[in-house]
This record gives structure tokens, C-alpha cells and sequence, in this order.
């Protein structure tokens, strides 16, 4: 990634399908403004076209990617209705470059289009704290810009901390308070930014975290 910078390369290609570099590379990329491409799944391989195995294999796949594009149909005209029904003038979500609050910023994204209304009445917040890397972090403020949503940083660090100082928490015990108390408080943050803004706040939870119990009650439930 140093030398693709000192030669003024912009993109570099992960050349293969199914490669993948070690984190490393990819947060130098992401440090140094380099994009990278990856190659299809089965780009540069020696698959067998004729085998009958190969081909239901990609049959099922594309029926499966059907599928999903019928559920996130679904959504997006879901949060469409519900978005005018309530008069809604933004529709808050919280983004942490994570898979959950990716599809919920992409399905935001296709409701104001079909609504035909500006994306920046999406306001995609991200609330960095004690585990927040700078790669999820950039993530999700590099596609937040892309889809031309309205991006703000709200650093819930000092809150969290006086939180755990009013209840008697001990910072460095890594348990299921000072997780949750985190969860807890940027449901907070952006409950009270959709208030300001007459907005919605969408939810970024799944139903797969709820049926596990891995979500916390009054935070990403």
C-alpha cells in the first residue's frame, strides 16, 4: 500500500476469486486513500463448467439472490408507507460499518428514493465509544457520504463513562454492564436526534439477534 501511494496508484486489485489479504492491508488502504477492488468469487478459477453439481450450485444461488432482493423489496416499501404515514421529515439510523446497519441505511436509501425525497433527510449517526475501530468507523461514514445521506459523529465516550461513575461501575470491568450501557445510550442519542428532527429512527436490530437473546433490552432490541 507504501509504494502504491508513493506512485501515485488510487486503486489497487485483489487479482482472484474467493483472495482475500489480511485486515492490515486493507486498513493501510483505507489510512492511505487507496480503493480496492476484489475479483467475482470464481474470477481466475478452474471451475467445471459442465458439471451438473456447478451448475444447480448456481442455479440455487441465483434464485437465493432473488430472494433477497425480494425481501429488501419488502422493506423498503415498508419503511416507504410508514415514512408518510407518520409525516416523517428524516429517518434516523445509527451506523457502525456493521452488516445490520449497512442493509438499514441501504433500505432507508431506496424508501427516499421512491418517496422522491432528498437522501440528506437520512441521518445516519455514528456514536464511536471504547470498542470503536477506525476502520468500522470510516466504513460507515465513507458509505453514509456515498449514498448522500447527512452524516454526524455524536462520541458518546464521556456520557458513558459518567453513566458508570453515577452508578458505581467499575470502567474496567469488561462485563455485560459496560456493554450494554453503551447500546443503551446510543438508542438514546438517536431517539432524541429523530425527536429534534420530527424523524423516525430505524432499527438496525434482526430478528435472528432476537431470537438468540444477543441484543439488549431498551438499547438495539
Amino acid at each position: 500500500a507504501q509504494l502504491a501511494k508513493a506512485g501515485n496508484v488510487r486503486m489497487l486489485r485483489v487479482w482472484g476469486g474467493g483472495i482475500f489479504e489480511h485486515d492490515a492491508f486493507y486498513a493501510a488502504c483505507d489510512r492511505l486513500g487507496i480503493l480496492v477492488t476484489q475479483d467475482f468469487l470464481m474470477a481466475c478459477g478452474d471451475y467445471p463448467e459442465e458439471e451438473e453439481w456447478f451448475r444447480k450450485a448456481l442455479q440455487k444461488e441465483a434464485e437465493f439472490a432473488e430472494r433477497a432482493e425480494s425481501i429488501l423489496n419488502i422493506q423498503t416499501y415498508g419503511l416507504k408507507k410508514r415514512l408518510a404515514h407518520a409525516h416523517a421529515k428524516t429517518a434516523v439510523i445509527g451506523i457502525s460499518g456493521g452488516l445490520d446497519s449497512t442493509l438499514a441505511l441501504l433500505v432507508a436509501v431506496r424508501a427516499m428514493d421512491l418517496l422522491g425525497r432528498d437522501r440528506k433527510d437520512i441521518i445516519a449517526v455514528t456514536m464511536p465509544c471504547f470498542g470503536t475501530t477506525v476502520r468500522t468507523k470510516s466504513n460507515a461514514v465513507m458509505l453514509a457520504e456515498a449514498l448522500g445521506a447527512t452524516v454526524r459523529t455524536v462520541d458518546i465516550k464521556r456520557a458513558v463513562s459518567v453513566h458508570f461513575e453515577d452508578i458505581g461501575h467499575d470502567e474496567n470491568v469488561r462485563d455485560v454492564t459496560y456493554e450494554n450501557a453503551q447500546a443503551r445510550e446510543r438508542t438514546q442519542v438517536i431517539m432524541d436526534i429523530a425527536n429534534d428532527t420530527n424523524g423516525l429512527v430505524v432499527g438496525t436490530g434482526d430478528l435472528s439477534e432476537v431470537a438468540l437473546g444477543w441484543s439488549t433490552y431498551n438499547g438495539d432490541h
